[in-house]
């Protein structure tokens, strides 16, 4: 008897992290194929995939599609926050270099979208979507023509483009896009997969019925209490799984009492479901990811901008004062005045690539690092300065002891 409780007990530690490993990686990556880098936790979605439908509903509020080829993942801003909180919403990116999507980059892929649903074959070619593209964008009012004389606007295109070939929407078979993006010229051939196509919109109300592009994000609770417990739990613990600070202050009542009444349940989900950590402290809670498996933000890290970033946590911690990695008494704004004093001293004594090195000023290396900075909840940018948070103070540099341990 002892070895069967023993061999269920091993399964079950077993489907626990093979459930882990499944909402680590829809959490990093909302759209997964089976074609993709990620195989072997892919065919764990696929294993466990009523589970994690039924948790990331109830839990998140989150719609998960589970297909024979691809997972997604219909992730949602945390709802109607009233602009308190810091959601940062963490666009698209693509490529080792990570390049972020503005709202240029979105508008394009929104028209490459379209341009490839009115595509009637299951390929198409670089140059005659570019095309369609461009005339899209100048039938359809509040859009900006696409200028594809513009190196930057071939680059902005082909952004859109590589981020549909990373999800498996189109699949390269010949030619590539390097010589249309530095010259206008050259050209590829792509398969269309219209399944996965047809996966990409994740607004929770039809586009066709929404009155204004801010009504696409609106999410629908029901006028009860469990209605409203919902609409609380699902924001909380949005903002713990996709963000890594919530701070106790920017919650409201309702919030704060939500929270403290069912906090042990929501980290129990947490660590249950997640490969996340959750720590709580005075000021706020911070949720972890050491396995790296999960989050799209790892800090400090190799890039340069990283290097930045832990440098300049270091001078707004030492500006403020405090010799603990505690937060600052009483609320601080540093100057930006002072932050670019800091950054110019790191410029001079620091190698850097040649976008930082070629602003003698500093404001290139600081907006970046600050940029940083924020999207991790580190520090609030005012027109007057910046504020430090209370979870900087992690950052602070503290000079090795040369003590022995006795």
């Amino acid at each position: 008897m002892g070895d069967i409780f023993e061999n269920l007990g091993d399964r079950e530690l077993q489907r626990r992290d093979e459930r882990r490993q499944a909402v680590g990686l829809l959490l990093a990556s909302p759209f997964v194929t089976d074609d993709g880098p990620e195989v072997a936790a892919f065919a764990l979605v696929r294993r466990h995939a009523d589970a994690l439908r039924e948790w990331f509903r109830h839990h998140l509020g989150y719609r998960l599609v589970v297909d024979h080829e691809f997972a997604r993942l219909y992730k949602r801003s945390p709802p109607s926050a009233e602009g308190r909180w810091e959601d940062r919403p963490r666009g698209a990116s693509w490529g080792a270099a990570q390049r972020p999507f503005d709202r240029r980059r979105y508008a394009i892929l929104c028209l490459v979208l379209a341009a490839l649903e009115k595509v009637e074959t299951d390929q198409t070619i670089l140059s005659e979507l570019a095309v369609a593209v461009r005339d899209l964008a100048t039938d359809t009012e509040g859009v900006t023509p696409l200028d594809l004389e513009q190196p930057g606007e071939r680059r902005r295109f082909v952004d859109a483009l590589l981020l549909l070939v990373d999800y498996g929407i189109l699949a390269r078979t010949d030619g590539n896009e390097g010589g249309y993006v530095r010259q206008g010229k050259g050209d590829a051939l792509y398969d269309i997969d219209s399944r996965r196509l047809t996966q990409m919109l994740a607004s929770p109300m039809p586009p066709s019925l929404a009155e204004h592009p801010r009504d696409l994000a609106e999410e629908s609770y029901a006028p009860t209490p469990d209605g409203k417990n919902d609409r609380l739990r699902h924001r909380l613990m949005r903002h713990m799984v996709e963000q890594p600070v919530l701070y106790f202050d920017s919650l409201d009542e309702d919030e704060r009492g939500y929270f403290n009444a069912v906090r042990p349940r929501l980290i129990d989900q947490i660590e249950t479901w997640t490969p996340l950590t959750v720590e709580v402290r005075r000021e706020g809670v911070v949720t972890i990811d050491d396995s790296g498996r999960c989050s799209d933000l790892r800090f400090p890290g190799q890039r340069h901008v990283d290097h930045a970033a832990l440098l300049i946590a270091d001078a707004l911690a030492r500006r403020c004062g405090k010799p603990s990695a505690t937060a600052p008494a009483e609320r601080l704004i540093v100057a930006r005045a002072d932050l670019l004093q800091a950054a110019v001293r790191l410029l001079q004594t620091h190698s850097w690539r040649a976008a930082y090195r070629d602003d003698a000023s500093g404001a290139t290396l600081l907006d970046d690092a600050l940029s940083v900075l924020a999207d991790l909840g580190l520090v609030r940018r005012h027109s007057e300065g910046v504020e430090p948070l209370p979870a900087l103070f992690r950052f602070r540099y503290v000079e090795p002891s040369t003590e022995a341990n006795l």
